[in-house]
C-alpha cells in the first residue's frame, strides 16, 4: 500500500465573492474568451487559466536595439494565469470563493470581490499586540495612501492611527490561529500559509468563511469601523447621478482620477485606458484625457465599471495592476450641505466643520459653580489678569510650553487656579471664534 505524501503548506490568497454572484462564469472576466480554459476538478471546483506563451523582454529591443551582441532567444518571460472558483455551503447559502495562480487576479471580475473581507478575518485571529503593518487612507479632499511597517511587532499605538480620518485598508501581523501560519495578512484578500490543498481546500474555506463572520475583532479593535462608508441606496443613487452630470459636464463638480493603491514605482512604465498591449503608454492619469478616450460619448456609470485603467510594469510584457475606471474617481459633491467625498469606488460623508461634535462637548462641560467677573476690559489678554486675581491664579495667557523636541508648542490654558482648573477664555465675536 502507497503512503500519502505528507501534506505541505501552501501560501495562498483567498478572495470571498459577493452574494449576488452565484455562477462561476460571473465572476470571471470575459468567461468566453479564446484562449480562457476551463479545467473542472471534482470535489472541489473549477481552474480557469489562460494560454501563456514565452516572449522576449521589450527592454531587449528597447534599450539595447536588437544588438548583434546579444541572443534575444535566451531571454524569455511568461506569465502564467490561473484562477481556481470553489463553492462552499455556509449552512445558509452557497458562497463562492477565488484563489488565483500566478496573475490569475486579473481574471476576477473587480466588482465581485467582497471588500474588507481579508481585512476582518485578519482582525479577527490577529493578536493584538504583535501587529507588523497596517494599510491605511486618509479620507479627505486630498486623499493620502500609505503602509506603515515596523521592525518589531507592536499594538496600533505605535502606527499613529486617527481613528476619525484613518480608514484602515490593511494589517498583518502574528496569527492567533495556527491553521492560518505563523504570519497574517488581510485586504480585500487574505494571505495565509496553510496546509490546505486540493484534496481539503473545501473544508479550509468554509473554516475561514466561519472566522470572518465573527465580532471577535470589535474587542480590541471596534474603532476599526468608525469610518463607515454611505450605505444608504437613495444617498449614493443621488450622489452618483452628480457623478455623471459633472462628468458629462452638466454640473459643476471636482472630480479627478488616481490610482486607488500604492504601486512599485521602481517597476512602473506607465498607465493605460484599456489593457490592450497595443494602446500607448501615459505617464499619469488625468480625467480629460480619459473623457477623450470616450470620443465625447455619454458616461455612465455602468461605462466606469467596466472601463478599464491598467498599470504596466517595467518589462511592458503584462500589466501588474488593473483597476475599473470608477476605482479610480476622486470626486467631490455637495449635498444638503454635507460635503461627500468618492473614493476607490465608495462615497463617504466628510464633515465639513466640527459644529456637531463641538456643540455635543460643549453641553457635556460642567457649569463652574463661582460666578466669574464681568468683562469690562479693552482685551482678553487684561480680562485674563483680572480674572487671575480674582481667583488668586496663575494667569498663563500666551504663555507656551515646547514639546517634541521643540518642534511644537502649545497654550495649556490662560488661567490656572490651584485647584487644578484650566480656565480657557475667548471673547465672543466671529465664526473663527
Amino acid at each position: 500500500m502507497t503512503a500519502k505524501p505528507e501534506q505541505v503548506s501552501n501560501k495562498l490568497k483567498l478572495y470571498l465573492i459577493k452574494n449576488e454572484y452565484e455562477a462561476f462564469d460571473s465572476v470571471v472576466k470575459d468567461p468566453g474568451a479564446s484562449g480562457l480554459h476551463r479545467a473542472i476538478i471534482p470535489g472541489a471546483g473549477t481552474l480557469y487559466y489562460k494560454d501563456s506563451y514565452p516572449q522576449t523582454p521589450a527592454w531587449i529591443n528597447e534599450f539595447f536595439r536588437n544588438h548583434d551582441a546579444i541572443d534575444p532567444g535566451v531571454f524569455k518571460v511568461a506569465n502564467t494565469q490561473a484562477v481556481l472558483l470553489v463553492k462552499i455551503d455556509t449552512g445558509k447559502a452557497n458562497r463562492l470563493f477565488a484563489i488565483p495562480f500566478g496573475m490569475g487576479r486579473h481574471l476576477i471580475q473587480e466588482l465581485a470581490i467582497e471588500n474588507r473581507f481579508g481585512l476582518i478575518t485578519t482582525l479577527n485571529v490577529i493578536e493584538a499586540s504583535a501587529i507588523r503593518s497596517v494599510g491605511k487612507r486618509t479620507i479627505s479632499s486630498n486623499p493620502k495612501i500609505s503602509l506603515e511597517q515596523i521592525s518589531r511587532a507592536s499594538g496600533t499605538d505605535d502606527f499613529q492611527i486617527n481613528i476619525e480620518r484613518d480608514l484602515i485598508e490593511s494589517i498583518a501581523g502574528a496569527s492567533t490561529y495556527q491553521d492560518f501560519g505563523k504570519v497574517i495578512s488581510g485586504k480585500d484578500a487574505l494571505s495565509v500559509t496553510a496546509k490546505a490543498d486540493i484534496t481539503n481546500i473545501g473544508v479550509f474555506l468554509k473554516n475561514v468563511f466561519d472566522i470572518y463572520n465573527k465580532k471577535d475583532y470589535t474587542k480590541e479593535f471596534k474603532w476599526i469601523d468608525q469610518i463607515q462608508e454611505v450605505k444608504d441606496q437613495q444617498v449614493i443613487l443621488i450622489l452618483n447621478t452628480q457623478l455623471i452630470n459633472g462628468l458629462n459636464k452638466t454640473a459643476d463638480i471636482d472630480v479627478w482620477l488616481a490610482i486607488p493603491e500604492i504601486i512599485d514605482w521602481a517597476d512602473f512604465n506607465g498607465f493605460k485606458y484599456s489593457v490592450r498591449k497595443r494602446d500607448d503608454l501615459i505617464e499619469d492619469l488625468d480625467i480629460d484625457d480619459y473623457l477623450a478616450e470616450r470620443s465625447g460619448s455619454p458616461i455612465t456609470i455602468g461605462q466606469l465599471e467596466d472601463d478599464l485603467i491598467s498599470c504596466w510594469k517595467e518589462s511592458k510584457n503584462n500589466y501588474s495592476h488593473a483597476w475599473s475606471v470608477f476605482q479610480c474617481l476622486n470626486a467631490e459633491v455637495l449635498y444638503h450641505k454635507e460635503l461627500y467625498f468618492l473614493d476607490k469606488g465608495k462615497w463617504y460623508k466628510i464633515e465639513t466643520s466640527f459644529v456637531k461634535r463641538v456643540e455635543r462637548e460643549i453641553k457635556a462641560i460642567k457649569h463652574y459653580p463661582q460666578k466669574l467677573p464681568d468683562f469690562t476690559h479693552h482685551d482678553e489678554n487684561a480680562y485674563n489678569i483680572h480674572l487671575a486675581q480674582t481667583l488668586n491664579a496663575l494667569c498663563m495667557d500666551a504663555q507656551t510650553l515646547q514639546y517634541g523636541g521643540g518642534a511644537s508648542k502649545i497654550e495649556v490654558c490662560d488661567v490656572l487656579s490651584d485647584e487644578a482648573v484650566f480656565f480657557h477664555i475667548k471673547k465672543y465675536g466671529g465664526s473663527a471664534t
